[in-house]
């Protein structure tokens, strides 16, 4: 008697689910909504930049919800793409390069189609981030620069630590609270 092997429930051998049209629409499907919500990610990136730009600060601050919205339905859409990978016969990390080889090289247009998709939004997903991370920081310091002026302290740009050493005032007045030699 064979050992049985603990199966996933929904597990069906590879090459039945190879075979089913079921599975590769569900995979297919699956890619698309990611790859929508990396797009929608994009979009609230773009609207948080504006919004930075032109000071509105209750609309950086909704861009925030969004973007938490956003990636915890992003957060569901891969434990989908996950179960759909169990259902294929993989384990949680079919990746979008292993699908070349899960499919023999033969890999179904529209999952080839829906795959392509989300690998762009990703790529533009990165590069949105990298521009708001840039965007944010830079208005943080001028923001930072902002307060240190209305205060009173030094800026930034304003603070060296010069080697010449000060003139000493001389005073015939003592001043025992207001030490003027520095």
């Amino acid at each position: 008697m064979m050992p049985s092997r603990q199966l996933h429930p929904g597990y069906m051998p590879p090459s039945a689910a190879s075979n089913s049209a079921s599975a590769i629409s569900a995979l297919t499907h699956a890619l698309q909504t990611e790859a929508k919500l990396l797009h929608d990610l994009c979009d609230v990136l773009d609207r948080q930049r504006i919004a930075v730009a032109e000071s509105d600060i209750e609309a950086v601050d909704d861009s925030v919800f969004v973007t938490h919205r956003l990636l915890l339905s992003l957060g569901e859409a891969r434990k989908r793409r996950r179960t759909i990978n169990h259902i294929l016969g993989e384990g949680d990390d079919l990746s979008i390069p292993a699908l070349e080889e899960y499919f023999g090289g033969n890999v179904p247009d529209e999952v080839r189609a829906a795959a392509e998709q989300l690998a762009d939004s990703a790529r533009m997903l990165q590069h949105d981030v990298a521009i708001n991370r840039r965007v944010l920081r830079s208005a943080i310091d001028v923001g930072d620069e902002q307060v240190r002026a209305l205060c009173g302290a030094p800026t930034n740009r304003s603070v060296s630590y010069s080697t010449a050493v000060r003139p000493q005032a001389t005073s015939s007045v003592n001043s025992s609270i207001l030490d003027r030699r520095v």
